[in-house]
């Protein structure tokens, strides 16, 4: 199993388990409400807080142990990763720019349809943007380590988050799209339909570039 998928499972295995747990819990202290007040009923709610308690330390435990695990092997598959060296046509087209004493929007944003397979290029060509007072803000084929590192800091947060009860952690991830955007804080993308109406998406390309280098797969980047 690839890693973020490992991550997506051991998210939803907890929180299923969670509340399992909480609904075993409810169905022992209604049984102990038929003794309220009783010594006995009293050792029922206390016994099956301490069953919902221990049961709810194993399980936190051992997610909290899978989900640093993972993280750690997505860093690695990061760090492992060699940069992918650029085209002789990307190294003149960075070149030039570098010559240029002055650049417009348009000049960056066609440069970047060149460079956008390649997140090392598109780094050099933001460092080329910026000392122009532009910003490239185009297409991303690929990702950046730190880009990708930073995400990677977002699972780990999150999942850990999860455990402590967060309210924004407590529904499991739907999918891998639902994991990208809300546990690893990819944004949203606004596009707009042939008829004007405004919908909003994942960015596809940015998450799968994502997932490629977590689970070390594909070409160098």
């Amino acid at each position: 199993m690839k890693l973020s998928e490992q991550y997506l499972s051991r998210v939803k295995a907890y929180l299923d388990a969670a509340a399992q747990i909480t609904a075993d819990y409810n169905a022992e202290t209604e049984k102990a409400k038929r003794f309220e007040g009783s010594a006995g009923g009293r050792e029922l709610m206390d016994k099956a807080r301490a069953t919902r308690d221990a049961a709810l330390k194993t399980e936190k435990e051992a997610t909290v142990k899978a989900i640093r695990e993972i993280t750690a092997a997505m860093r690695g598959n990061v760090k492992g990763r060699k940069i992918q060296a650029p085209t002789q046509e990307q190294i003149n087209i960075l070149t030039v720019l570098k010559m240029r004493d002055k650049l417009t929007r348009d000049e960056i944003a066609q440069a970047g349809n060149s460079l956008a397979d390649n997140p090392f290029c598109l780094s050099a060509l933001d460092e080329i943007a910026h000392s122009h007072g532009l910003t490239y803000t185009g297409k991303r084929g690929g990702m950046t380590a730190a880009d990708a590192l930073s995400h990677i800091d977002s699972l780990e947060r999150n999942g850990l988050s999860m455990l402590q009860g967060e309210s924004r952690f407590t529904r499991a991830p739907a999918d891998m799209g639902d994991l990208m955007t809300r546990w690893a804080n990819f944004s949203y993308a606004v596009t707009t339909d042939e008829w004007g109406g405004q919908h909003t998406v994942i960015d596809q390309d940015t998450t799968g570039a994502f997932a490629a280098i977590v689970d070390g797969e594909g070409a160098d980047a």
